[in-house]
């Protein structure tokens, strides 16, 4: 079983909390392309989709078809002692393994120098997070149009998640009565995402239960009810980088927002409050992600080189 970090050792120093069974490639491999012809599909309100026509080999829907890793960029922490001030980075990372049965999500944080201090925990606490999804089986996604009207119209560009499970020794797993959208497909055209992302959308009446929990404060039962919403935002950003100010500029950028009621309860969950993807066609990559994890602080990711 491969680890999904080359040299590092998941789950332990860097608290990840987005794993389970890591049984795909390792993070960082070649992203998987597909014909650009194939590619070019508009959006389509058909009930019953050929996902063939999205350039998915549906004779192998556990083959890895999208794998990346982005860097955070780098955060300090200016901590007041008694007589002086300690300074603290923040750094970590973010990997994302995709097949057609399974989205593995990870986010990491690390402090430099190593600290126990609570106000440095509760940062690197809230910068690590993650999920293993299971995707909706194939015959069911094909026909996603006809089981859930709100899914019409976007059959290639988003992972349809039935199930989530996150966490080590606290795991928890939540099943979804609707498939959950969750990462883009950056294997898509660019013009494929935004004919099927690139007006505003929304998914409705969506309850996620317990099914299971080894943390206590997660009963096995519990459940919320809520909402995803997406839509597109402008694909220029300045943003603060390593190495000073510095603008991005993409093809096309979405967001994607979950409300379960509140930060914690979609933390409970393993899920963000919310994500925008910036894309870049030339390359099937996303040039910068941008996280919200629910303390009022969007963190950004740029490609790891």
């Amino acid at each position: 079983m491969k680890s999904m970090l080359k040299g590092i050792a998941p789950c332990a120093t860097l608290l990840l909390i987005g794993c389970g069974d890591l049984s795909m490639p390792d993070a960082g491999s070649s992203i998987r392309r597909t014909s650009a012809d194939r590619n070019r599909v508009p959006a389509s309100n058909e009930l019953d989709f050929d996902l063939s026509k999205c350039g998915f080999d549906l004779t192998k829907p556990a083959e890895t078809i999208s794998s990346r890793r982005m860097s955070m960029v780098p955060r300090k922490i200016s901590i007041p002692r008694l007589l002086w001030t300690e300074t603290y980075t923040i750094s970590g990372m973010s990997i994302v393994e995709e097949s057609l049965s399974r989205s593995i999500v990870t986010y990491s944080a690390q402090s430099t120098p190593a600290s126990t201090l609570d106000q440095v925990n509760a940062q690197l606490g809230a910068l690590s997070a993650g999920f293993t999804a299971d995707l909706l089986k194939l015959e069911e996604r094909a026909k996603i149009g006809s089981l859930h009207s709100d899914w019409r119209g976007v059959f290639c560009s988003l992972q349809p998640a039935i199930r989530l499970e996150h966490g080590m020794t606290e795991k928890v797993a939540v099943e979804f009565d609707k498939p959950l959208p969750i990462n883009p497909l950056v294997i898509a055209d660019v013009s494929r995402l935004m004919a099927e992302m690139g007006s505003s959308r929304s998914w409705s009446g969506i309850t996620a239960k317990v099914s299971d929990s080894l943390n206590p404060e997660i009963p096995i039962g519990s459940t919320w009810s809520g909402r995803v919403t997406s839509g597109p935002v402008s694909s220029v950003v300045d943003i603060e980088g390593p190495a000073g100010p510095m603008r991005i500029q993409a093809e096309f950028a979405v967001k994607l927002s979950y409300d379960f009621g509140s930060s914690s309860a979609n933390r409970s969950m393993g899920l963000p409050n919310s994500v925008t993807w910036y894309v870049d066609s030339s390359t099937n990559m996303f040039k910068l992600t941008q996280i919200d994890f629910g303390d009022g602080t969007i963190v950004n990711y740029l490609p790891d080189r």
